[in-house]
């Protein structure tokens, strides 16, 4: 006969074997469930986040991503910081206006970080396709002396 409930080891409640977290199967196939309920699991857990925060232990996202994209780019964390903190190269935008950082703008063809820009140049720049000649047209196009239309 297969048991429906079970007893947590931290708060000593007998609770439903849903309340329990699943662990992995038993050599005979059975289902193994974890000795604590899930309310406590995460209180535990929880608890455990908010001592390593306070340690000053807790996990650095933002400079796991910038080291990772220093390294990628082939240049030093320090240079990495100093190119994203700048203004961009194409419109002048402040890094970090509008909770947006500014990007290294990398070269297509020698693979070298050649500036700054913000998301909005960055796009325009890749919808010319990386092309200065494209580029040229389409400042062609902004002249504003330039008529289709006879005058």
């Amino acid at each position: 006969m297969a048991t429906t409930k079970k007893r947590c080891t931290k708060c000593g409640e007998t609770k439903p074997l849903e309340d329990f977290a699943i662990h992995g199967l038993k050599t005979n196939g059975d289902v193994k469930r974890g000795s604590r309920c899930k309310p406590c699991s995460n209180a535990d857990e929880r608890k455990r986040v908010a001592d390593r925060k306070a340690e000053g232990k807790g996990p650095d996202y933002a400079g796991l991503r910038n080291r990772r994209e220093a390294a990628k780019l082939g240049i030093t964390l320090e240079q990495y910081l100093t190119v994203t903190a700048a203004d961009c190269d194409v419109c002048g935008a402040e890094s970090g206006g509008a909770g947006q950082r500014n990007s290294a703008y990398v070269h297509r063809q020698t693979g070298k970080v050649t500036g700054t820009v913000c998301r909005m140049c960055a796009a325009a720049l890749g919808y010319l396709a990386h092309d200065p000649e494209r580029l040229k047209r389409a400042l062609q196009l902004l002249d504003p002396k330039r008529s289709v239309a006879a005058d």
